[in-house]
């Protein structure tokens, strides 16, 4: 796969747009899928909707022919730019799990909660976050179908571990699983290094270990052909995305009980973790411009608030 295209073929029937969240590309896509309906699966924020417009004309579709609008969590990385895009859609309904729908509808606690994660850059990067009329919302349950043509159905799968909103999507026609963030981030940006990284994805305020493990076990026993991640693209080695993720998660685990007391343990943590991954896929000390360098440090930062909410959590409930 070509990560420097703006628009990607994946399969005969299946293209995934870089939406350039964060100005870099690979990280966040949204997945398009033909149909005798046409979907989308995942929005990325309010930045990425004008090159969706753009990438969408270059294969000879318009905001007009999108009947569906998925998202696997209502998180903005993922789901922030909907309501700007649904503006465009007339056609359209948004599909989310039962517990993001009044979210989506009513964006301020989302809001919030983004700007205690991101502080400043909040509004570069997110901004705007529109709310969505409560009826071009459906929720859908776990296992429910949506056939998108005679040879593409739908399956819709509740899988906790990062967000308790979480869904993953089954496509029959390509036999592969969108998973959004809750079995981890795939890191393009390592293939220049010959390295193939999968990480889990520990954000506030919803992480649960236990559940992530469920939820990848969950879906490896549906036997998928491939993983579309919402971060970013495809991988058909199963075995890879399990052995790193089941490693990745009591290390992360034990880590952040050993911060959890320190003043400064946030920065302590995603520091510790940084070297780890580092360490783990025998990387250099990556240059400060490098992109995989930015997004794992960020992502570490990030993974280090998750996880430091969690165990505080459960050290409170002990």
């Amino acid at each position: 796969m070509v990560q420097s295209k703006r628009i990607t073929k994946l399969e005969s029937d299946l293209w995934i747009s870089d939406g350039m969240d964060l100005s870099v590309p690979g990280r966040t896509g949204t997945y398009i899928l033909p149909g005798d309906s046409l979907a989308v699966i995942e929005t990325g924020p309010s930045s990425s909707i004008p090159r969706l417009k753009e990438n969408l004309q270059e294969i000879g579709y318009s905001f007009k022919d999108i009947r569906y609008i998925i998202v696997t969590h209502i998180h903005l990385d993922h789901a922030g730019g909907a309501g700007l895009l649904i503006q465009e859609c007339p056609n359209a309904e948004i599909i989310v799990h039962p517990k993001g729908a009044r979210h989506l509808e009513e964006p301020s606690r989302l809001i919030k909660g983004a700007r205690s994660v991101y502080g400043a850059d909040f509004d570069r990067l997110f901004d705007p976050v529109l709310p969505i009329p409560a009826a071009r919302i459906t929720s859908v349950a776990h296992e429910e179908t949506l056939p998108l043509s005679a040879e593409r159905m739908l399956t819709f799968h509740h899988t906790p571990g990062h967000a308790a909103h979480h869904i993953s999507i089954h496509d029959s026609l390509s036999n592969g699983i969108f998973t959004g963030d809750t079995i981890g981030i795939q890191y393009v940006d390592a293939i220049p290094h010959n390295r193939q990284i999968f990480l889990p994805t520990t954000s506030p305020n919803q992480f649960d270990p236990e559940q992530m493990l469920a939820s990848l076990n969950y879906l490896l026993s549906l036997q998928p052909a491939a993983i579309y991640f919402g971060h970013f693209g495809k991988s058909e080695n199963m075995t890879a995305l399990s052995t790193q993720l089941r490693y990745w998660l009591p290390l992360f685990i034990e880590r952040a009980e050993k911060f959890a007391a320190d003043a400064n343990s946030v920065e302590g943590l995603k520091n510790d973790l940084y070297r780890e991954v580092l360490d783990y896929y025998e990387l250099p000390l990556l240059e400060d411009d490098d992109p995989l360098a930015f997004l794992l440090q960020l992502d570490m930062h990030v993974c280090a608030m998750g996880l430091l909410d969690y165990v505080k959590k459960k050290q409170q409930n002990n």
